[in-house]
Formats: C-alpha cells, structure tokens, sequence
C-alpha cells in the first residue's frame, strides 16, 4: 500500500506514561501527542523518510487497518517532532 501526496502512514508506537517514582498512569491515550514510526509517504514529502520516528497530533489523524495492522493516516503538517 502506498499513500500520495503530502500523506502519511504510521504506526503508533504505543507508550505507558509512568510517573517519576514508577506508578503506571495510563496507556498515553489522553495525552495530545502520539509518538509513531513512518511506514510509507507520498511522493510530494521531501524531509521525513519511511523509518523515521515521529511525533503527531493524534487527533488530526484517520485510523485504518491493513493486514491486520492498524495504521494511522495523515497529512505531513500534522508532524511536530521528527526524533
């Protein structure tokens, strides 16, 4: 599967927020951003690379599940961090 355009597929890395003495809090999912890998870019992406490790706004993405994976879609301005 590939995407196009300004577009994105990645799949979420899936983090547990701690707290500093240990304490598991949660699984991040109210936290704003979300922390994913790049599976596949369109061709109109010039400064991230399939592998690369992102951070996102998880609320500007689409959810979509390809070979039993889930992935997220979305738009390249939708990155804040490349790690």
């Amino acid at each position: 599967m590939r995407v196009i355009s300004k577009n994105l597929m990645v799949k979420e890395i899936k983090e547990e927020v701690k707290s500093e003495s240990g304490l598991i809090l949660g699984d991040g999912k109210d936290s704003k951003f979300s922390r994913g890998t790049i599976v596949s870019i369109g061709e109109d992406i010039d400064k991230a690379v399939v592998g690369d490790v992102i951070r996102f706004d998880r609320h500007r993405t689409y959810p979509i599940i390809y070979n039993g994976t889930e992935y997220m879609i979305m738009d390249y301005s939708n990155i804040v961090i490349i790690e």
